[in-house]
């Protein structure tokens, strides 16, 4: 035996194994030589390894689509099985990036046995380390529903996505888009959206610098820095935005951090990952009519805030919960309320418009577990939509006059400044202050401080029952 000549052979099949795809993915993810291959000579469909992003330590694999004709072999999903057991150990985020066509469906009964342990892989680890999935080609079959479990799942623009391949399935939206980024995000399904290969990896290593390492361990706190553009973030609080709170989402927010989640799910509504003071946080926006997809996108987001223990502020701006017969929007309003009330990280809210009936129930009060709760002076907080208050509760009025459709307007102006301000409520004990716009960043930033140390225990159970 020659040293000499095996050390060769070995450097060759390294230098042959980061040619590949997926080691080039994998090297645009960590930091600059950081990441060490494990199992380099196991199989050649994906690559596992470690390394470090943004200087933390995280676990990740990629396929290899050039390799075994695109299939996942057991072989392959044993290296895998064995990463989700790594970083289980160490309490280390995971990056799953994937581009297979699917299962090696000649290996039969070995091939199922070793998708059903990724998949219980994955699952024992959901709350416990933040889990990204980077869909940079094509996501099919079993690792579709083990993408979508992930915390947070980035596509690629020119990815695929889906369970079943979208032309042999009978019944589909439309047959040309369904399995796009676009149709998965519209859906709820990809929470980003990437040009390319490099914004995929720079937005998963944005993520991974908002969470912590696993849900024991303290978010990473940095310094804190003044919003992008001062006096405009100035303009858009003393305007008091309506129907739209995104400006108000990057006025808060430190410069230029607001990464915003699920865009094209959820009309009325926004939720985003940002810093305040330095400090990562979940900033989520009702701004309109709630529909069943605002619902799921702000439950979603209070439940990935939740468990890595990130402060929510919620910001509302709503009339309630849409007009409809639909009964998925009453489950859809039941598992938002269930998920924010069960949250035990720290919430606050500002109401910054309208706060009705039900959503603000849901959403803002005090009974959702609401730590601290602020109104500008323009809100409007009514158990009742105004209109339908002041035929209940004026009505008397209204009979006195000859023209009552030219004076509702002006009784509507004089419930909001009565019953349903916010100087009522702050009365009634349902606010802890009221702000000047002005006001509003440092106040909320100095209520961050001030409940960091937060801690609360629920009843013991196994978990709650909700409507599914």
């Amino acid at each position: 035996m020659n040293p000499v000549s095996k050390l060769e052979q070995l450097a060759a099949w390294q230098q042959e194994a980061k040619q590949g795809e997926a080691r080039k993915r994998l090297d645009a993810l960590f930091d600059d030589g950081s990441f060490v291959e494990l199992d380099a000579f196991g199989g050649a469909g994906v690559v596992t390894g470690y390394g470090m992003v943004n200087q933390a330590l995280v676990y990740a694999y990629a396929q290899e689509p050039a390799a075994e004709g695109g299939a996942l072999t057991a072989v392959n999903a044993r290296k895998v099985r064995r990463l989700y057991e790594l970083a289980a150990k160490t309490g280390a985020p995971l990056v799953a990036v994937l581009d297979s066509k699917g299962a090696a469906i000649g290996e039969g009964a070995e091939m199922l046995t070793a998708y059903s342990d990724l998949l219980l892989g994955a699952n024992n680890l959901s709350g416990v380390v933040p889990q990204i999935a980077w869909v940079a080609g094509t996501c099919a079959g079993a690792f579709a529903m083990l993408a979508a479990g992930c915390d947070v799942v980035v596509m690629e623009k020119e990815g695929e996505f889906f369970l079943n391949p979208p032309f042999n399935t009978a019944q589909t939206e439309d047959k040309q888009e369904a399995g796009t980024a676009d149709f998965a995000a519209k859906a709820g399904l990809v929470s980003l959206v990437a040009e390319d290969q490099a914004r995929a990896a720079e937005l998963v290593k944005q993520l991974l610098g908002y969470l912590p390492q696993n849900n024991l361990s303290l978010p990473p706190v940095y310094e804190g820095k003044p919003v992008a553009d001062a006096a405009a973030a100035q303009k858009v609080m003393e305007d008091c935005p309506g129907g739209d709170l995104k400006p108000l989402i990057n006025a808060l927010a430190d410069g230029n951090t607001a990464l915003e989640l699920y865009g094209a799910y959820g009309e009325n509504s926004a939720v985003a990952l940002a810093l305040m003071g330095g400090m990562p946080v979940g900033l989520a926006a009702a701004c309109g009519e709630l529909h069943t997809s605002d619902c799921n996108k702000l439950a979603r987001f209070m439940q990935l805030c939740d468990a890595y223990s990130l402060p929510v502020i919620t910001l509302l701006d709503t009339p309630g919960f849409t007009v409809t017969s639909c009964p998925g929007l009453v489950k859809a309003a039941s598992r938002l309320a269930n998920t924010y009330a069960e949250a035990t990280t720290v919430k606050m809210t500002l109401l910054a418009g309208q706060a009705i009936g039900a959503a603000y129930l849901a959403l803002a009060s005090r009974n959702a577990g609401a730590d601290l709760v602020y109104a500008w002076p323009t809100a409007v907080i009514s158990a009742l939509p105004v209109q339908t208050a002041v035929e209940f509760t004026l009505h008397n009025r209204l009979r006195q006059v000859d023209d009552p459709a030219a004076v509702r307007a002006q009784l509507a102006e004089e419930y909001k400044d009565t019953v349903a301000s916010p100087m009522e409520a702050a009365k009634a004990g349902l606010l802890d202050g009221i702000l000047a716009p002005a006001d509003t960043r440092n106040t909320l930033i100095h209520g961050l401080e001030a409940l960091a140390d937060k801690r609360m225990n629920r009843l013991s159970k196994k978990h709650s029952n909700t409507v599914l």
